[in-house]
């Protein structure tokens, strides 16, 4: 992985190697690359690319704390002082597009605040760090101390005032992450345009790969009918479950990263290799019990349902069918533990508090694409690649089935103590 270069100088050898396995690039792969001089494969690059963005959003909070400059384009961060808990309810933040409080500008926090009530700023200004300074000196005492929660030296503001910023961008790691890699993702060809209305989530590394093995015809097509044809869409539709599967399994390595997919490839990497859930359903919702559905295992009319809650923190709460809480909050793992009946633990070999473990084995078993692939395709994505889709995204064929080198997945997660 180091062999490519500047695209992954930033990262450790165990996020090297996080990237290699989510992205499911055999080392074989690698090898024939390097040999060839050829770009990495599409999967692999997105994954990079994806990798940048998390480290971009953690660069950003490190540099906010620091009263560093923050990109120039950053709009994003301009309403997050507004939304602090405590910012006066009678104050107002105006951002305008030049130093000198020139061209357009945008207003948050109290849309009706008198001028002596707004504070402006020039966004050059904002993204150069001089926020805090500035609203350090606008502020009153009384609204600082509501601010902070603490009596704070004037001296001493700013740097309050960094941190508290800070910490709520922490807080928008995921969405700032996003942004960053869609802001990178963007493309003016027609025909990347039209793949990406179809195929809203698809990385623009596998629809200029897919796009390149379209006829002239087809081609001439997608521009003028402004829609893809069968055969470029079902291959695109294949390649873009590919990448899908890549972002489900790094959602194991990084809880603020796990999507739906992270949690139905464990659930049903769980119905596949035991007999855990029995005649049992499990739902995974989103804040309450009937919030919305991100994934479930099992028969609807199934007499036993336990329900884990998914909460803006990332944690779940058990419930059983009546909805009454079995155990408090807890990680995707261990509530999967709790809400597995007693009989079905011991059949698999791992107890309650044993979270850790059981995600290591979840990992074991699904570092391989092929073993993704068949946990959680659905018609019409086929359960088997075919060689034209693995030539796609990564490059050359490898032998369907076949792991990475033993251990892959156990090596590069970090902490976990030995497994079983």
């Amino acid at each position: 992985m180091r062999r490519l270069g500047h695209s992954v100088e930033r990262f450790s050898p165990l996020e090297m190697e996080q990237i290699r396995v989510a992205s499911g690039t055999d080392a074989d792969e690698l090898r024939r690359m390097h040999i060839d001089n050829s770009p990495p494969p599409p999967v692999l690059a997105d994954t990079i690319k994806r990798y940048k963005a998390y480290d971009d959003a953690r660069t950003t909070s490190d540099d906010i704390r620091a009263g560093r400059p923050i990109d120039a384009q950053s709009v994003w961060f301009e309403p997050i002082i507004t939304r602090l808990s405590g910012w006066p309810a009678e104050r107002a933040l105006r951002v305008c597009e030049n130093v000198d409080l020139s061209g357009h500008s945008r207003q948050y926090g109290n849309p009706a605040a008198s001028e002596a009530d707004t504070l402006s700023i020039g966004l050059p200004d904002l993204t150069s760090g001089r926020l805090p300074e500035r609203a350090a000196v606008f502020l009153t005492d009384s609204e600082i101390r509501a601010l902070t929660g603490r009596e704070i030296p004037a001296a001493q503001r700013p740097q309050a005032l960094r941190n508290l910023l800070a910490d709520a961008v922490d807080d928008l790691q995921g969405d700032l992450a996003s942004r960053i890699y869609q802001g990178a993702e963007r493309s003016n060809k027609a025909d990347v345009r039209v793949m990406s209305q179809t195929f809203p989530d698809m990385p623009l590394s596998l629809a200029e790969k897919t796009l390149a093995q379209a006829r002239p015809v087809e081609l001439e097509r997608i521009v003028s009918e402004n829609r893809l044809p069968l055969r470029i869409k079902s291959q695109a539709r294949e390649v873009n479950f590919e990448a899908a599967t890549a972002r489900a399994y790094d959602g194991f390595y990084h809880d603020e990263r796990v999507v739906p997919d992270t949690e139905r490839l464990a659930l049903n990497t769980l119905r596949t290799f035991s007999d855990s859930f029995g005649e049992m359903r499990l739902e995974v919702r989103d804040g309450t019990y009937d919030g919305p559905l991100r994934c479930s295992v099992g028969p609807d009319e199934a007499a036993s349902v336990r329900r884990l809650i998914r909460d803006e923190h990332g944690r779940y709460e058990v419930l059983d069918a009546d909805n009454r809480s079995l155990h408090a909050p807890a990680d995707f793992y261990e509530a999967l533990l709790q809400a597995i009946p007693e009989d079905k633990r011991q059949q698999i070999g791992y107890r309650t508090g044993q979270g850790r473990l059981l995600k290591r084995w979840i990992m074991d078993k699904t570092a391989a694409p092929a073993e993704r692939r068949f946990l959680l395709a659905e018609p019409p994505v086929r359960p088997v690649a075919s060689i034209e889709t693995v030539e796609l995204v990564r490059g050359w064929p490898w032998p369907f089935g076949e792991k990475p080198s033993k251990n892959a997945s156990s090596s590069c997660f970090q902490g976990c103590p030995s497994g079983k």
